[in-house]
């Protein structure tokens, strides 16, 4: 039986204009109790890899942490966002759990001090707009670079639960016509055709670093094009 999840969200913030067009914001600490997190639990006999997922409550954890958001107007046509962000986001207290899913009772694990599944540390954000004008019509051109850090996706933090750092580079170009009724787009994600990780497990449910190690990634190099009618 899980009980319920519950948050108690304490957020601080601050909103600057350092300079003519330019904007600083900060933020954020949150701290949650009773956190639900799925654990992998073999059905019967762990070597048939036979498994399903259950969910356990955390009875205490924290998540505390700033966010600096940045808007830079550089010249009237051209625009520069960013942000960044720190996470630390760990088990303050739990319950002793399984490490091993195909091996329970082999070995106990005192979660607290382990950090929460999916948080990375680091995350940061930056995007450009350049808007070119042909006459009554406008070009746009925007482009953005994100990243993000390791991350662990089970609260034992086992090595083969633990995907590395990513990043991506986007791009869009966007024609407005003279009357503003037509919008066509063409946009690439994912550029380079990096890799970037959702998912981390080891492999048939086990957390033992010799069973191998399982990744759920985020999708290749995407490149499309829409066109837009307004009546």
């Amino acid at each position: 039986m899980v009980g319920n999840e519950k948050v108690d969200a304490v957020e601080v913030g601050l909103k600057t204009q350092p300079a003519p067009g330019v904007t600083l914001n900060a933020a954020a600490f949150y701290d949650y109790r009773d956190a639900q997190v799925p654990v992998i639990v073999p059905l019967g006999n762990g070597a048939l890899g036979l498994t399903t997922t259950n969910f356990f409550n955390i009875p205490k954890s924290r998540s505390a942490g700033f966010e600096l958001e940045s808007t830079w107007r550089v010249t009237p046509r051209f625009d520069i966002t960013g942000s960044y962000s720190y996470l630390d986001a760990t088990i303050r207290r739990g319950p002793r759990l399984f490490d091993d899913p195909n091996q329970p009772g082999t070995v106990l694990i005192d979660l607290a001090g382990k950090r929460s599944p999916t948080s990375s540390r680091h995350k940061f954000y930056v995007a450009g707009l350049y808007d070119l004008p042909l006459g009554a019509a406008h070009l746009l051109f925007a482009g953005s670079y994100a990243y993000r850090s390791s991350a662990y996706y089970d609260v034992f933090n086992s090595p083969t639960g633990r995907a590395p750092g990513w990043s991506q580079v986007d791009g869009r170009i966007t024609f407005v016509s003279p009357s503003q009724r037509v919008t066509v787009i063409g946009y690439v994600r994912n550029l380079f055709d990096t890799r970037g990780y959702v998912g981390a497990a080891g492999n048939n449910g086990t957390g033992a670093t010799g069973f191998g190690q399982l990744y759920a990634y985020t999708p290749p190099r995407q490149i499309s094009a829409e066109i837009q009618f307004r009546f």
